[in-house]
């Protein structure tokens, strides 16, 4: 998918090119996508609390988690985290998401604390069970945000940090010294920086493109949800195989998968489909090489390069954003959530089971898998890209006043406006509304600055492509 041209810096003509004078090449994309970013966003943008935690828990962690009801600790802190997304969604409006934004995170934080000190060992399985819960209510917080607050090239910005914070943590906390600490200080900084962000949570900062007119397009949706759960399925059973030890060449590895791939992707054009490629057969070479070479080395050549399994993440989590943004509101938003984070559940059943029951056969299971994803994607790409790559037609009095809306005019502004826009006279306009021309000529006046530069903006196109 490429961005928008109304949510990107306004570089490209009709077919993509640099108009003479700028910056050429993917570098100078990337610095024009940076110019794009609005500072005041970075709280809807640091969605740590989104971070794929589970996986970097295990290694350190699994030790001292404490069984719960029977089950493994970091298990049924997974489960917690999933269902607490969707209560989240359920028990809370938009109005009142910023205030239960910032409670929640200090009721998390709490639990954190509670967790992680020794002097509470009788109930540290609790603990960490509810801040689990609360964990994932933040994640449900961050993520609405993220898709009601930010512009498309934010909101792929918000991932690639994400990811890179995980990257730069797997060296960090490779080192010997911080070894067994390295879980707790994972989770501790995802708790801090969503902490510091609810408490700059703002409601007019995403109730605005939340209440514009949302138009329905199921194939979309669908297929975006088919890679999200392509996605998870395959990182899920993947972290069941076995890994090497945490070293630093595995993140540094991993850095270098994420300057590449964010490099092809601002060369060819903001285009998302190769992103998605590169999980697919990154996660799939890396399956084969534990095939084909001896095991020790095959498990470490295959963590090394498993950088690429990021990209799905970047690509799924934007993906989602993306259409949500356009075709949900808010009761479909919350319909969807409870349906992907409830059932990446099943997600985690279906690989534990698999690797209790026959572990022999969980390398060639996930490869088949992996296999089996990819090709269906690469099926449905045609579908894929005509529902989601190419031009979007919109009705051009739906983006008249989105537009409006952007530019803060009021409600009755909006009316002046789109009669000055239909040609109407001044006096016209002034009997249809049922005001006098003093009172409609001040309004005209407050609304004038906005509407020039409306008029300038609407000689863009506003197409997704």
């Amino acid at each position: 998918m490429k961005e928008s041209p109304d949510q990107q810096p306004p570089v490209k003509g009709p077919l993509g090119q640099t108009p003479k004078g700028q910056v050429r090449g993917a570098f100078g994309s990337l610095i024009q996508a940076f110019s794009s970013l609005r500072p005041a966003m970075l709280p809807y943008m640091l969605i740590f609390s989104l971070a794929p935690i589970f996986p970097n828990m295990k290694n350190s962690l699994v030790t001292n988690a404490d069984p719960i009801l029977g089950m493994d600790g970091i298990y049924t802190m997974g489960i917690a985290y999933s269902l607490g997304m969707g209560l989240i969604c359920l028990l809370v409006q938009p109005g009142a998401l910023h205030r239960a934004a910032k409670v929640l995170a200090m009721v998390t934080a709490t639990l954190f604390l509670g967790w992680i000190l020794p002097l509470l060992s009788p109930v540290t399985p609790w603990m960490g069970l509810f801040f689990s819960l609360g964990l994932g209510g933040c994640a449900g917080v961050a993520f609405f945000g993220f898709t009601y607050a930010l512009s498309d090239m934010e909101r792929l910005f918000a991932a690639a940090i994400t990811v890179l914070f995980c990257m730069i943590s797997q060296i960090i906390f490779s080192l010997p010294s911080l070894w067994l600490l390295s879980g707790p200080l994972y989770l501790a900084s995802q708790v801090l920086v969503t902490l510091l962000c609810f408490l700059r949570y703002k409601p007019q900062d995403y109730l605005q493109q939340l209440s514009l007119p949302k138009p329905k397009n199921h194939k979309a949706l669908a297929m975006v949800l088919f890679f999200f759960f392509a996605h998870r399925a395959v990182v899920f059973f993947f972290s069941y195989l076995p890994h090497a030890l945490s070293t630093p060449l595995v993140g540094m590895a991993g850095i270098a998968v994420f300057l590449v791939s964010l490099y092809v992707f601002f060369a060819f054009r903001f285009n998302t489909w190769y992103l998605c490629i590169f999980f697919f057969v990154g996660m799939l070479v890396s399956y084969l090489l534990r095939l084909m070479l001896p095991e020790n080395s095959g498990i470490l050549v295959s963590d090394v390069i498993h950088g690429f399994g990021f990209m799905g993440y970047i690509s799924s989590y934007y993906l989602l954003g993306y259409s949500l943004s356009r075709y949900a509101g808010y009761k479909r938003f919350r319909l969807i959530i409870l349906l992907i984070f409830s059932s990446s559940l099943l997600l985690h059943v279906i690989p534990g089971t698999v690797n209790r029951l026959i572990p022999d056969w969980m390398l060639i299971i996930g490869t088949a898998m992996t296999a089996s994803l990819f090709v269906i994607y690469v099926l449905m790409s045609p579908l894929f890209s005509k529902e989601m790559f190419q031009t979007e037609k919109k009705d051009a009095r739906t983006s008249v006043l989105s537009l409006m809306q952007e530019r803060g005019l009021t409600a009755r502004e909006q009316e002046i406006a789109m009669m000055l826009l239909e040609g109407r006279l001044l006096k016209e306009c002034a009997i249809t509304l049922d005001i006098c021309v003093i009172i409609y000529a001040w309004c005209l006046y407050t609304a004038q600055c906005d509407l020039q530069a409306f008029s300038l903006d609407n000689n863009r196109p506003h197409a997704i492509k």
